[in-house]
């Protein structure tokens, strides 16, 4: 299961990183003057990224986890 969490992971990194890039790009094709810069596909990407960053937690906790136990284990 870590290894799907660590792919879900990279895969919603990329996933904010296009939504980011093609925020930007529609930004600059409508000439939209939002100072703040807020847009569907920014708050969309913020999301990826923050959901990532968690996933990424989890995946060094039960690293982590798993180390210890390994080192811990009686022969």
């Amino acid at each position: 299961m870590t290894l799907v969490y660590f792919w879900l992971s990279i895969a919603l990194s990329f996933l904010g990183f296009f939504l980011q890039f093609f925020g930007a790009q529609v930004a600059f094709r409508d000439g939209d003057p939002n100072p703040m810069a807020l847009s569907p596909f920014g708050i969309a990407s913020t999301g990826c990224f923050a959901l990532a960053f968690i996933f990424g937690l989890v995946v060094i906790h039960k690293t982590i986890a798993m180390l210890m136990f390994l080192v811990q284990k009686k022969p």
